[in-house]
C-alpha cells in the first residue's frame, strides 16, 4: 500500500511539474499495483476504493490534458463512482474541483464557477494541498470572468496557505495569476514584476504557461519580439509536455503577435491550426476565439471579406441567435461589411454592439474604436470617426504615460498604428494640408510626449548596469583569437535583465497633447522657420511643408527608392571617416556621395521651402539619420531635426541662458579627444575639462543632470538590436542611456562628438529608438551627434568652430550649418537634434 501511494504523490507531482503524459503511466503502474493488492486483501476494500478514486483523479487529468474533455470527464466519472462506494467525501469534493478546472480549460466559465462552488461547501474536508489547489483553481475562473477582486482574494489565500504549508508549485502558480490579474487590470510593471518573482521561486513546475502568459502581457505592451521568443520557448516545452490544450492556446497567441507584426499569412496559418487542436480536445469556447483571430487575419486577403462574412452569419446560425454575442465577432464582420461595400449593414452591427467592457485590453478597445471610425468614415460621419480617433488616441497615450520605461512606451505605440493612419487618411480625404500636419502630429513621437512626475531609482537596476560595464570591457580586452563566447554570453543575458528590470519600474507620469498647425504658426513667422513633416502612405514618401505661412501636401517618391539612397549614403560615409583610405578610393568615393546626396535632396526638400530659411525636419522611419546639413541647399544653414514639432517648439528657450556651467569629458582611445575638451572648456567662462582617465560613465551620469551643457568627445557605439544600450565609451565601461538617472532634470545641450549616436532604430508603430532619442526624451532640449562614423581630426576641427560660434550667440543649428566646412571628402555628419539652443558668455 505504501508503495502505491509513493506513486500517486509521483504521478500528481510529475502532472504539476507540467507531464502529464508522464503522470498517466505512472497512474496506470499504480493502478496495477493496487489491483493486485485488493486481489490478495479484499476485506480492505473501502481503503481501495478511496485509493483508487483519487489515483482516477489525476488520472483524469493527465487524460484531459493529453487527449481532451471527453476522455477526462469519462475518467471523472469513474472516480465519482469509486469516492461513493467508499463515501469519500474529500474526493468527491476533488472530482467538483477537477470537472471545473477542466471546463474552465475547454472554456466553460459559468459551468466551471458552479463545480469549484460546490467543491468549496467541501473545503474542510480537503487536505491542504488540495485546498490551496481549489482556491487557485477558483481564482483562475474570477481572472478570466474579470472578477479581480474575488480572482485576487482566492488567489492571495491560494499562495499564502501554499507558502505557509511548504507546498512550492501552488505558491508559484497563484503568483503567477496574481501577476495576470494585474494585467488584466492594466497595470503591465506590475504584472511583469509578478510574473518574474513567481519564476524566482525555487520549485521544479513547468515554465510553459508561465512562458505563454507572460507573452500576452509582452504583446499588450507591444513587445512583439520579446513576446514571440516567449511563445515559441512555451511551444517547446509543452510539444515535450504534451499538453495539448495549452499548445493551442500558444498556436493562438502566436496568431495574435503576428497579427500586430502585419503578418497576415503567419496568423491565418498559426489561428487555423489552434482551431483545428481546441476541435479535437472539444474546446468549443476556445475554437470560437480562434475562429475570431483566423477571420481577422482573413480580411485582408482575396475573397477574405465575403468568406469571412460567411462564415460569421453560419456561426450565428449555429448557435441560434440573431446577432453575435462576442463583440470581436461583431467588430469584425462590421470590418467585412464595409470591406464589400456594404456600409448600411456595418453600421446596423455596430448598432448592436454594446458598451465596451470595463477590463478590455488595450488592444480591444483601440479595435473598437478604429472600426467605429471607419465605417463613420464610409457614412459620412466624419465628426463621428474623429470623434472616435481621438478618444482611441487619448487611451493610448494615457496607457504609454503610465510606464516610465522608454523602451515599453514606444513599442506600445504599435497599437496605434492603424488608427494613425485612418486619420491621416480622413484628414487628406479634407483637402486641408493644415488637418494633414495636425493629424501627423497627434500621432507623432507620442511615447516622448510624456513628463514624469515622480520617477523611480533603483539600486538594483544600477546594479545590473555596473556588471555590464565590466562585462563589456572584458569583451573589448580580449586578446585576438581568444574566445569571447562565454562573456559575450553573459552580456546579453545582463542586457536582457536590464531591459526586463526597467520594464517593471513605476512612477506616475502624464501625457502631453500634441500641438496644433495655428498654435506653431507664429513662433515658426518670428524665427523665419519653414517646416517639414514626413509620412509615409501605401509605401509612397509624402510631407507637409509650412513656409512662409503657407502649408502644402507634397507627394514625393516611393519609400523603397529613398531608402536605398540613404544606404548608399551611409556607407560612403562610414567609409570616409577610415584614416587609412588610400586617396584614389577617397575620390571616388566622394564623387558617389556627392551624387547621392543631390538625389537625396531632390527627393526630401520640395522647392516649397525656402532655400535660405531655418528648417525643422520632423521625420519619419530611418530619415533622422539624413545628413541634412550636407544636403546643398542646406549647407550652411539651420537645420534642426525634431521628433515630432510638439517637441521642438516645447523645447525652445525664452531667453538665451546667460554664463551656462560647461563640462567636457574625453573618453579613452581618441588621439584628439584631450585636446577637443580643454578646448571646448576654455571657450567658456564656466567650463571644465575632465581627462579620458577621469571620465568614468558614473561620473559622466552626474554631469549630466549638473550642468547646462555637456560635450562629449569619445567612441560612440549604436546599438541596432537593443538601442538603450548604445553606448558611449568611457574609462571603466561605457555609458548606455539605463545609466542616466531621471530624478533630475537633464543638461539643456548635450554635443556628442562620438560615431553613430545620431542613429536611431525605428519599432513598430513608427516610434524610434537611440542614445539621441533617449536623452531628448528624458528631457535635454537639444543634442548634437553624429549619423555615421567620422575622422576624429574632423571632429575636432568641427566641434572647435561649433563652440566658439555657440559662445556668441549663434543658436546650435545655425552654429552647426556654420562649423562644417563643406569638405565632402572629410564629411562632418553632425546632427541638430530637438530644438535650437542658444547661450550669452
Amino acid at each position: 500500500m505504501r508503495r502505491v501511494e509513493e506513486l500517486a504523490r509521483l504521478a500528481r507531482s510529475t502532472n504539476d511539474s507540467g507531464h502529464p503524459a508522464r503522470g498517466a503511466r505512472i497512474v496506470h503502474r499504480a493502478l496495477r499495483l493496487l489491483a493486485e493488492t485488493e486481489r490478495l486483501r479484499p476485506q480492505e476494500r473501502d481503503q481501495w476504493a478511496h485509493t483508487k478514486a483519487r489515483l482516477l483523479i489525476t488520472l483524469a487529468w493527465s487524460e484531459f490534458e493529453v487527449h481532451g474533455l471527453a476522455r477526462g470527464q469519462e475518467r471523472l466519472r469513474e472516480a465519482q463512482a469509486e469516492a461513493e462506494a467508499s463515501d469519500g467525501v474529500d474526493v468527491v469534493g476533488l472530482v467538483h474541483d477537477l470537472r471545473g478546472l477542466m471546463l474552465v480549460r475547454s472554456g466553460d466559465l459559468p459551468a466551471s464557477l458552479v463545480e469549484f462552488d460546490e467543491a468549496i461547501l467541501l473545503l474542510d474536508a480537503l487536505e491542504i494541498r488540495d485546498q490551496a489547489a481549489l482556491l487557485l483553481n477558483r481564482g483562475s475562473v474570477h481572472l478570466h470572468r474579470g472578477d479581480l477582486a474575488l480572482a485576487r482574494a482566492d488567489l492571495a489565500r491560494s499562495a499564502e496557505m501554499a507558502l505557509l504549508n511548504g507546498i512550492p508549485s501552488v505558491e508559484f502558480k497563484a503568483r503567477h495569476n496574481l501577476g495576470y490579474a494585474e494585467f488584466l487590470s492594466g497595470d503591465l510593471p506590475v504584472a511583469l514584476e509578478a510574473f518574474a518573482r513567481a519564476d524566482a521561486l525555487d520549485v521544479d513546475v513547468s515554465r510553459s504557461v508561465w512562458f505563454l502568459d507572460r507573452a500576452r502581457v509582452l504583446m499588450e505592451a507591444g513587445l512583439l519580439a520579446e513576446a514571440e521568443e516567449s511563445l515559441a520557448r512555451a511551444s517547446a516545452l509543452l510539444t515535450i509536455e504534451r499538453a495539448n490544450q495549452d499548445r493551442a492556446e500558444t498556436h493562438l497567441a502566436r496568431a495574435q503577435c503576428a497579427l500586430l507584426q502585419g503578418d497576415w499569412q503567419l496568423a491565418k496559418t498559426h489561428s487555423s491550426r489552434a482551431r483545428r487542436d481546441f476541435r479535437r480536445r472539444q474546446s468549443t469556447a476556445w475554437q470560437s476565439r480562434a475562429d475570431v483571430t483566423r477571420w481577422q487575419a482573413s480580411l485582408d486577403s482575396k475573397g477574405g471579406p465575403a468568406r469571412v462574412s460567411r462564415e460569421i452569419r453560419s456561426s450565428i446560425a449555429a448557435a441560434g441567435v440573431d446577432a453575435p454575442t462576442d463583440p470581436e465577432v461583431s467588430l469584425i464582420a462590421a470590418e467585412a461589411h464595409l470591406a464589400l461595400g456594404h456600409v448600411d449593414q456595418a453600421v446596423a452591427v455596430l448598432a448592436r454592439l454594446g458598451p465596451p467592457g470595463g477590463r478590455d485590453p488595450l488592444s480591444a478597445r483601440l479595435h473598437r474604436h478604429l472600426v467605429r471610425a471607419g465605417v463613420a468614415r464610409a457614412a459620412g460621419e466624419f465628426t463621428h470617426a474623429r470623434r472616435e480617433l481621438r478618444i482611441g488616441l487619448t487611451t493610448l497615450a494615457e496607457q504609454q504615460a503610465r510606464h516610465h520605461s522608454l523602451d515599453l512606451r514606444t513599442a506600445m505605440a504599435v497599437h496605434g498604428g492603424r488608427l494613425a493612419q485612418l486619420d491621416l487618411r480622413i484628414a487628406l480625404e479634407s483637402s486641408s494640408p493644415s488637418s494633414v500636419f495636425d493629424s501627423l502630429e497627434r500621432w507623432r513621437a507620442m511615447s516622448h510626449r510624456r513628463t514624469a512626475v515622480t520617477p523611480p531609482s533603483d539600486p538594483e537596476l544600477a546594479g545590473l548596469l555596473s556588471q555590464l560595464r565590466i562585462v563589456t570591457e572584458e569583451i573589448r580586452n580580449t586578446p585576438p583569437g581568444s574566445s569571447i563566447d562565454r562573456p559575450r554570453r553573459r552580456q546579453q543575458a545582463l542586457e536582457r535583465s536590464i531591459r526586463e528590470r526597467e520594464w517593471r519600474l513605476q512612477d506616475d507620469g502624464r501625457s502631453e497633447r500634441s500641438v496644433r498647425l495655428s498654435e506653431l504658426r507664429p513662433p515658426l513667422a518670428a524665427r523665419h522657420t519653414d517646416v517639414i513633416s514626413y509620412y509615409i502612405l501605401d509605401h509612397q514618401l509624402a510631407a507637409v511643408t509650412v513656409s512662409n505661412g503657407r502649408c502644402r501636401v507634397e507627394s514625393m517618391v516611393p519609400w523603397s527608392d529613398v531608402a536605398a539612397l540613404l544606404a548608399r549614403v551611409r556607407a560612403d560615409l562610414d567609409a570616409l571617416a577610415g584614416r587609412l583610405l588610400p586617396d584614389p578610393l577617397r575620390a571616388a568615393v566622394t564623387s558617389s556621395l556627392r551624387r547621392d546626396l543631390t538625389r537625396l535632396q531632390a527627393a526630401l526638400l520640395p522647392s516649397s521651402l525656402a532655400d535660405d530659411a531655418p528648417l525643422v525636419v520632423v521625420p519619419t522611419r530611418t530619415l533622422a539619420s539624413v545628413p541634412w546639413g550636407m544636403l546643398p541647399r542646406r549647407h550652411g544653414l539651420s537645420t534642426t531635426v525634431s521628433l515630432s514639432s510638439s517637441r521642438w517648439l516645447r523645447g525652445l528657450q525664452d531667453e538665451a541662458r546667460s554664463h551656462p556651467q560647461v563640462v567636457a569629458v574625453a573618453g579613452p582611445g581618441l588621439p584628439l579627444a584631450g585636446q577637443e575638451v580643454r578646448d571646448v572648456a576654455a571657450t567658456w567662462t564656466m567650463g571644465r575639462a575632465v581627462e579620458s582617465s577621469r571620465g568614468a560613465a558614473t561620473s559622466l551620469a552626474a554631469a549630466l543632470t549638473s550642468h547646462d551643457l555637456v560635450h562629449i568627445a569619445a567612441h560612440g557605439t549604436h546599438n541596432r538590436d537593443n538601442p538603450l544600450f548604445s553606448s558611449i565609451r568611457l574609462a571603466g565601461g561605457p555609458l548606455f542611456a539605463y545609466d542616466i538617472t531621471q530624478d533630475a532634470q537633464l543638461a539643456e545641450h548635450i554635443v556628442l562628438s562620438a560615431c553613430d549616436l545620431g542613429l536611431t532604430t525605428p519599432r513598430p508603430g513608427g516610434e524610434v529608438l537611440g542614445l539621441t532619442a533617449a536623452f531628448l526624451s528624458m528631457g535635454a532640449r537639444c543634442v548634437v551627434s553624429s549619423i555615421s562614423r567620422v575622422d576624429d581630426t574632423t571632429a575636432y576641427a568641427t566641434m572647435r568652430r561649433y563652440h566658439e560660434l555657440l559662445a556668441t550667440g549663434v543658436d546650435s543649428a545655425a552654429a552647426l550649418g556654420l562649423a562644417a566646412d563643406g569638405d565632402l571628402s572629410r564629411p562632418a555628419p553632425f546632427v541638430c537634434f530637438g530644438s535650437t539652443w542658444e547661450a550669452i558668455d
